[in-house]
């Protein structure tokens, strides 16, 4: 597994990081994949989480190209997606859900999203 970054951090203070000017799309889908996936966990010890993802700017009933293009990257094969009023729900194994949400991130952003906010956690039994 590569190394995780913090996105909208370059690192140069090893302290906190200093802010960049620039989002790096590619750096917050790492850091999705590798904040879903335990560095422990093998391919045989799947564990399902439970993805919830909201995009900005968002206007009620005319959602923009940045809301559409992450709804279509979250709908994979054997994940469960739930649109709701104030955001998208993702259920499935940690990779393919670890794999939409960098899509996600990486789609919206794309098209002009200013923000994707997002909570994972593990799906109760």
């Amino acid at each position: 597994m590569s190394a995780v970054t913090t996105p909208g951090f370059d690192g140069a203070d090893p302290g906190m990081g200093a802010p960049t000017s620039r989002f790096r799309a590619d750096s917050a889908a790492e850091s999705a994949r590798g904040a879903a996936v335990s560095t422990t966990e093998s391919a045989a010890e799947s564990v399902d989480l439970v993805a919830e993802f909201t995009v900005e700017p968002f206007v009620e009933g005319h959602p923009g190209p940045h809301v559409l293009a992450a709804l279509a990257a979250a709908q994979t094969p054997g994940l469960q997606v739930d649109v709701g009023p104030f955001g998208t729900e993702v259920r499935g194994d940690s990779a393919s859900v670890s794999d939409a949400i960098a899509r996600v991130i990486t789609s919206a952003m794309a098209q002009g999203a200013t923000r994707v906010s997002i909570q994972v956690q593990r799906r109760s039994a």
